[in-house]
């Protein structure tokens, strides 16, 4: 049996929430951990460390990831998981699995979001909308 971590040592709920959620980001925008870090003027393994939650995120560094990943700086808050705001563990991507997505059902789903995103188009974007709503109505029947 193994002990439980520390309390000074284990990782704080929320900024693994953090962490999470620039690695998300990172990926949709297909981002290497390396160019990150480069754009940020830190070391590779100090970005890796913010992205697994051992490393706080300072608010300059907070302020630079949301300019280098185009997102307001409350992105990396939305849709917080309620356990974290109770001090419990959590991911950002709770709600997908209640959905029943995944392992690779979340890597199609991240495909699909960068396809999605890259029609510039609003009507064109409109209407996959329309038809994707469309095709999941046809399978809850």
């Amino acid at each position: 049996m193994t002990d439980a971590i520390p309390a000074e040592n284990a990782i704080d709920p929320i900024d693994a929430n953090l962490g999470r959620r620039i690695r998300a980001r990172r990926t949709v925008l297909m981002l290497s951990c390396e160019n990150l870090a480069k754009a940020l003027a830190i070391p590779p393994e100090q970005l890796h460390k913010m992205e697994n939650g051992s490393e706080r995120v300072t608010p300059v560094h907070l302020h630079a990831l949301s300019r280098f990943l185009e997102v307001p700086v409350s992105y990396f808050f939305d849709g917080m998981p309620r356990e974290l705001q109770s001090g419990f563990p959590g991911t950002p991507f709770a709600d997908l699995g209640a959905l029943g997505c995944t392992g690779e059902d979340m890597r199609e789903t991240l495909d699909l979001l960068r396809a999605y995103m890259a029609i510039v188009d609003s009507g064109d974007r409109q209407r996959v909308h329309e038809l994707a709503q469309t095709l999941a109505e046809k399978t809850e029947v």
